[in-house]
């Protein structure tokens, strides 16, 4: 009686943990919700053409810069910058009168140093020179040799002006009126540039252009292999700027002795390219 007691709950036992099978994998079907099966990735890029265009312009200046030092030299420094006034005030007056406004003079650089006898050179075996009156062609304000056995004899004071005009054909005219008026002032250098204005539309006006030739030159490469430009990948501008055109330069300066009286501007050729990448469309 016992086994048979057995048997019977063993059966139920079975027939509860079908039952619970069943319910539970019909629980499970219902609720989960069917995935659409997933659509495949298109490795498939598009090709592309990579073009260039140029675009190049001869442009005249519309600047003229000249730079002029005024040097003086006494005894003490108030005398030394008494006499780089008095020299400054001729040679602003000069460039006024020849047609300069006061907006296009400007002072770079100003300064007084102290000058030493050539005793400071007796390293080198330079005799020293006893007296103020051989100043002019035997003292320096750079001592090679420490200060050893140096006097301060006098000063010098150095004035540097740099003036700015858009009358470039004017330059000659500018640098005999400030050497003429006077015997203090030499000139350092002479250079052309660009307006900020002018080079801004020129840079502009370049660029345009640049792109304008590459994306005609794509447009007929895609016409010959019978397709057409799609979207722009990427762009590369590149500009190569305006320097400076030096008409004269000498860091020892000019004298008035044989002055230039004719100057003008230089003509210099601009240029900007651009590289452009873009699909094409079959």
């Amino acid at each position: 009686m016992a086994e048979k007691t057995d048997n019977s709950m063993l059966i139920v036992g079975i027939l509860i943990l079908v039952l619970l099978t069943a319910g539970l994998t019909y629980y499970i079907t219902k609720t989960t919700a069917v995935l659409p099966p997933s659509s495949q990735t298109n490795t498939t890029s598009k090709p592309t053409i990579t073009v260039s265009g140029e675009a190049t312009r001869t442009v005249t200046p519309d600047v003229l810069s000249i730079g002029f030092t005024i040097q003086t030299s006494a005894v003490n420094t108030s005398d030394s910058e008494a006499l780089n006034a008095a020299e400054t005030a001729k040679v602003k007056a000069a460039l006024l009168e020849a047609g300069l406004n006061k907006s296009e003079i400007h002072t770079q650089s100003y300064s007084t140093y102290p000058i030493y006898n050539q005793s400071c050179y007796s390293c080198y075996g330079v005799e020293a020179v006893k007296d103020y009156s051989g100043m002019a062609s035997s003292i320096s304000s750079y001592p090679p040799c420490g200060y050893t056995n140096c006097t301060v004899v006098g000063y010098q004071t150095t004035h540097s002006i740099l003036i700015t005009s858009g009358n470039t054909n004017e330059g000659g005219k500018y640098i005999d009126a400030a050497l003429t008026s006077s015997n203090s002032t030499t000139v350092g250098y002479v250079y052309f540039s660009l307006k900020d204005q002018t080079r801004i539309q020129i840079e502009s006006a370049l660029q345009a252009e640049a792109a304008a030739s590459a994306k005609t030159k794509a447009g007929n490469v895609a016409s010959g292999l019978g397709a057409t430009l799609g979207k722009i990948v990427s762009v590369n501008p590149s500009y190569y700027p305006f320097y400076p055109v030096y008409a004269y330069q000498n860091s020892a300066g000019s004298t008035k002795e044989a002055p230039p009286t004719e100057i003008f501007p230089t003509s210099t050729t601009l240029s900007s390219s651009i590289t452009i990448v873009y699909e094409l469309v079959q």
